[in-house]
């Protein structure tokens, strides 16, 4: 997979948002998002790989902005992304 460098930005841009308003979030949402990172190996605290690892790939980190998409959308009673959504806009 070939990303376009504006499916790149944009994708840099949504991660530093997401760790932007964890701060402000609910303990229930905190909770939930850095359980995802985690799931990727990316400590949210520190803003570097989990101890002992590497950092996520490009598929890992499409996985977890699909899974953060989840998420978010059954927080706010939404359609959810469809599977290969964030793939799709990545290569845009």
């Amino acid at each position: 997979m070939v990303a376009s460098h504006h499916g790149v930005f944009g994708f840099v841009s949504y991660l530093y948002s997401c760790f932007a308003h964890l701060l402000l979030s609910p303990p229930d949402v905190k909770q939930a998002v850095i359980a995802k990172f985690e799931m990727c190996n990316w400590d949210v605290i520190r803003r570097l790989p989990t101890q002992g690892s590497k950092p996520p790939n490009g598929k890992t980190l499409c996985d977890l902005i699909f899974e953060l998409g989840v998420y978010f959308c059954g927080r706010t009673n939404q359609v959810g992304p469809p599977p290969g959504f964030v793939e799709a806009k990545v290569m845009k």
